[in-house]
């Protein structure tokens, strides 16, 4: 998302997520959350709810057959339901595809990316 909207994120374990990070969610923040390991999806969907109680839109990239965050999650993104250890592969996609059209929206060149340039061929 940095690299190609220049619009700031992070990413968050969603345990780390009530040390902080949750205190910074206000009305109209987009949150992301990535809901691909059945023994986590509690604790994620508890985070998820907290974010949604203080204004965020939330957006779930899921394995499908997981229904956990369907009816409070705004946008959700199912991807084949696959071996936990390779679930983040293809949950990584519908997440690039979002910087890529945020990007496009923005009217920004996603070739070629500003200072790109300088940070893969500098050392």
């Amino acid at each position: 998302m940095k690299e190609i909207s220049y619009l700031h994120s992070e990413a968050i374990a969603a345990g780390e997520m009530k040390h902080g990070p949750i205190s910074l969610i206000e009305r109209g923040m987009l949150v992301a959350g990535i809901m691909t390991q059945k023994s986590l999806a509690p604790k994620l969907a508890s985070n998820m709810v907290e974010a949604k109680s203080r204004g965020g839109y939330l957006l779930i990239v899921a394995s499908r057959g997981c229904e956990a965050l369907k009816d409070e999650a705004d946008f959700v993104y199912y991807v084949p339901e696959t071996d936990e250890h390779f679930a983040p592969s293809l949950a990584v996609i519908p997440l690039q595809l979002l910087g890529y059209y945020v990007a496009v929206a923005r009217k920004l060149d996603v070739d070629k990316p500003r200072n790109l340039a300088k940070s893969v061929t500098v050392e």
